[in-house]
Parts: structure tokens; C-alpha cells; sequence
């Protein structure tokens, strides 16, 4: 009897303490729903909200009163509400026992957010479904975030891809491509699935780029940029030289930019040879910017002024060849090359070394990579010689056309005296003349001798060498001079 009692009374308190468990369960859940950081809602097997909490209020911007007198399909995204509908009515069946989406919310304000759903079903005893629970996260920044990223990312990858040089990406332990843009494939010969497989010393020359490029991976910081040259080789065996900047971006991945430097070993070379040209040359060349400040200067040049390198160089034209001949000749003729304008003219000047020289100088516009000119390539060239000559020539074509002139005069005047010398000799002879009549007679004939002998004297300049004064008397070769 005791035992019967004292079963009853095991039974009676353990009655109690799952009352008091369910209770505190309940209680807990009641907290839960209310109080908890997620959205929560009690589900009806026609989708109408049964109970909602404060938290999905929030979200959707409905009151608890509002929200109770819709369904879910009522506040999902249209495109989104399918694949919701379909997973509920298999959780209602039993068919799963929960399920994960991610789908879109229209709030009261037609908002759109995102949220992650996670629903199952609360059931009988009898295994009949009561009602639904859905536990709802805002993920609308997580979502926003991604969509920035996968923008980014889009941005990046053709920004990359229409750089207009190689791009690779690889691991920093053993040099294996992770990614290379279209340019890489263009350039290389190799396709996409080609390069990664790859690694960055299989498009290297066997040398000291090797080197450089394991001690580079060894030594670099994050975020660190470090240039190289070497020779590259692509998948037709053809090698070209190329600039390479590696640039760490982690721990495990480094990037690498190439550039092929054909053409700028060129044009390398081409200058080099364009530098030996103007260097050896003996005109005067000089580079003056919009400021009349000499930016270049050959040697010729700093000859010519017997100045040195350093006494041109970043000197004003005022200060190197005087304020008088900077604003009478030079720089009228500068301002109209700034403006755009070619100028060609020739000028005399005084060297220190070569003394008054004459020249003949080209002024071209440099024009700047946007079109606008930035300074004025001067070329001068002494032309004193040629000068000389054609002065020279101008001179003796004075003298010849004198000349002939001259000649001119003497046929008509030889003519003349001819007949004054005959009647005068005539006179002299005739026997009827005074005395004094005939001596008259004999001095008119002997003048009249003397002037046809001082004729002759210019008959024979003709073909007399013409003598010219340029600088100190000296024989011209007329022929040799036109030809300058």
C-alpha cells in the first residue's frame, strides 16, 4: 500500500516538473518570438500570417494588425513567389521538413528588401500540421554589398581585360597563373586554359630574369610594386623585350603587368642615332619653351657663342645672346611660331669666335601630345660664305652691266671721232689754212687720237678678269658662285 502511494506520488511530481518544463518552454518561445533580433511569424496553411512579432513589423513596415490580415504571397516579390509557394506546400505535406530560401520583400512603402527565410511546420500528436514557423532575416546590406561587389568585380575584370598590356595573376609560392586577361592571350599565342597551367618563368628566357623574379617573390611587401627587364617568349618561339611590374597584392597572389618595349627600344636607338646627328652636326640647334628658356642645345651652338653646355642650358635667350637682339630678332619671330606659325628669315650677327656672321634660320612649333605648342625647335645655319658669293655675284653683274653700257657709249663716240679725226687731218693738209688755222686743225686730230686710244683701253675691259672686295680682295669664279 505504501508502494502504491509512494508511486503516486513519483508520478504526481514528475507531472509537475513537465508541466513547469513546458511552461518555461512556453515561456521561453513567448520570449523568443517577441524579444528575439529575428523576424517571426506563425503561418496558417492558407499563408495568412497568424501571429507576427515586432521585429518583422519593423522590416515590412505593417503593423501587427495590418500584418495579420495578409499572407505571405502578399508582401513576396512577385518573380520570387513561385519557388516559395512550391517548397511550403511540401513542408505542409511532410515532404521536407524545413527549407532555406532567399527572396525578396515589397514593404507597406514598396521598398524592396531582401531577406533569408528559414520555415518549418509545427504538428499534432497526431502528425497533422498546425501551423507553420518562419524565422526571417533582413539581409538587404549583406545583399546590396554583394551586388556592389559582383559590380566591382565586373568593373574589374574589364577593366583588366581591356587593358591595352599583358596582365597576370599568380601564386606567390610557385609562380602558377591564377588569371591573365585577353591581351596576355593576344600577345602570347596562348589561350586561357593554356596560361593556367602555366607559370610566370615559362615565358622567360633562360638568363638573370629568372633570378630576379624568385628574388622579387621573396622580398616584396604587400601592396609593393618592383620593375624588371627581361626577354619574353611567345608560344610560336618568337621573343620579344619587356617591362615587367609585379605588384603583391597578398600573401599568396601577386600580379604582374608586361610591357612589350620593341618599339621603345626603337625609338631608343633612333634617338640615340638623332643625338649623334645633331652633336656632330655643324648647324646650330637649340629646344627654347614658352618662357624663351633654351630646354636643349647642341654643341655647335654653344661653340658658335663661346659659352659652354651649362651657360645655355636653362638660360633665357635675353640673357644668353643680349636683350637687343632677343627683342629685335628673336623673339618677334618666336611669339609667331608659339602662335603656330613656321618662320624661315636670315639675319646677321655677332659671334665672339666666328665674328659678324650671316645666318639663316628656321623656327618650327613643338607641338605637346594635346595639340598645343610648348616651345620652338630652332635650326640656324651659317650661310656667311654663301652670302659673300652672291653678293659677290650681284656686284660683278653691276660692273658688267657698267660695262656694256660703256661699250655702247664708245661705238657711238668712236664713230664721231673717226669722222672729227679724218676732217681735221684734212685740214691739216690743206694748203689755204692760216698758220694758225692749222695748228688748231693739228690739235683737234691729236685729241681726237688720244680719245680713240683711251676707247680701246675699254674695248680690252671685256675680257678682263673682274676683281671683287669681299672681306679683302680676291678672284670670284662667277660660274661656281651661282651654283650655291
Amino acid at each position: 500500500m505504501r508502494d502504491v502511494r509512494d508511486s503516486k506520488e513519483q508520478f504526481r511530481e514528475a507531472t509537475e516538473r513537465m508541466v513547469r518544463k513546458l511552461g518555461e518552454s512556453e515561456e521561453c518561445f513567448r520570449r523568443i518570438f517577441e524579444e528575439g533580433p529575428l523576424g517571426m511569424a506563425l503561418v496558417g496553411q492558407d499563408y495568412r500570417f497568424l501571429q507576427v512579432n515586432n521585429r518583422l513589423c519593423e522590416m515590412v513596415g505593417y503593423t501587427e494588425t495590418e500584418l495579420t490580415q495578409l499572407g505571405f504571397p502578399d508582401i513576396t516579390y512577385p518573380e520570387d513567389l513561385a519557388k516559395d509557394v512550391e517548397q511550403a506546400e511540401q513542408l505542409f505535406r511532410g515532404e521536407i521538413p524545413f527549407y532555406h530560401i532567399e527572396k525578396r520583400y515589397v514593404t507597406k512603402g514598396q521598398d524592396i528588401i531582401w531577406i533569408h527565410l528559414t520555415a518549418s511546420v509545427v504538428r499534432d500528436e497526431q502528425g497533422e500540421p498546425l501551423y507553420g514557423l518562419a524565422m526571417i532575416k533582413d539581409i538587404t546590406d549583406r545583399k546590396w554589398s554583394e551586388e556592389v561587389l559582383r559590380r566591382s568585380e565586373n568593373k574589374y575584370r574589364t577593366l583588366i581585360n581591356e587593358f591595352p598590356c599583358p596582365i597576370f595573376v599568380s601564386r606567390m609560392d610557385d609562380f602558377v597563373f591564377t588569371e591573365v586577361n585577353d591581351r596576355a592571350c593576344a600577345n602570347y599565342g596562348y589561350s586561357r586554359e593554356e596560361f593556367l597551367k602555366m607559370n610566370i618563368l615559362d615565358l622567360e628566357i633562360d638568363g638573370p630574369l629568372h633570378e630576379q623574379v624568385r628574388n622579387v617573390y621573396d622580398e616584396m611587401e604587400i601592396g609593393q610594386v618592383v620593375e624588371v627587364h627581361g626577354t619574353n617568349r611567345r608560344k610560336d618561339g618568337s621573343t620579344f623585350p619587356v617591362h615587367v611590374r609585379f605588384n603583391k597584392l597578398d600573401d599568396e597572389l601577386a600580379l604582374a603587368v608586361v610591357r612589350d618595349v620593341t618599339e621603345l627600344r626603337r625609338a631608343e636607338e633612333a634617338l640615340r642615332k638623332y643625338e649623334s646627328m645633331v652633336s656632330a652636326s655643324r648647324d646650330l640647334m637649340v629646344f627654347v619653351d614658352s618662357t624663351y628658356t633654351y630646354q636643349a642645345v647642341n654643341p655647335a651652338y654653344c661653340e658658335a657663342l663661346g659659352k659652354t653646355h651649362e651657360e645655355v642650358l636653362g638660360h633665357t635667350v635675353a640673357s644668353v645672346l643680349g636683350e637687343k637682339f632677343f627683342e629685335t630678332t628673336a623673339k618677334p619671330n618666336m611669339d609667331r611660331c608659339l602662335a603656330g606659325e613656321r618662320m624661315n628669315f636670315e639675319f646677321w650677327w655677332d659671334l665672339p669666335v666666328l665674328g659678324h656672321r650671316h645666318a639663316d634660320a628656321r623656327y618650327d612649333p613643338f607641338y605637346d601630345a594635346d595639340g598645343s605648342v610648348s616651345g620652338v625647335l630652332v635650326h640656324i645655319r651659317d650661310t656667311t660664305d654663301r652670302k659673300q658669293a652672291e653678293d659677290a655675284l650681284r656686284e660683278a653683274r653691276r660692273m658688267e652691266a657698267i660695262l656694256q653700257i660703256a661699250l655702247t657709249m664708245k661705238h657711238h663716240v668712236n664713230n664721231e671721232l673717226t669722222t672729227i679725226l679724218t676732217n681735221s687731218q684734212s685740214l691739216v693738209s690743206e694748203g689755204s689754212l692760216t698758220e694758225e688755222q692749222r695748228e688748231l686743225a693739228q690739235e683737234i686730230s691729236d685729241a681726237a687720237w688720244r680719245i680713240t686710244k683711251d676707247l680701246k683701253k675699254i674695248r680690252n675691259l671685256k675680257t678682263a678678269p673682274l676683281v671683287a672686295s669681299v672681306g679683302g680682295p680676291k678672284m670670284v669664279d662667277l660660274g661656281a658662285a651661282t651654283t650655291h
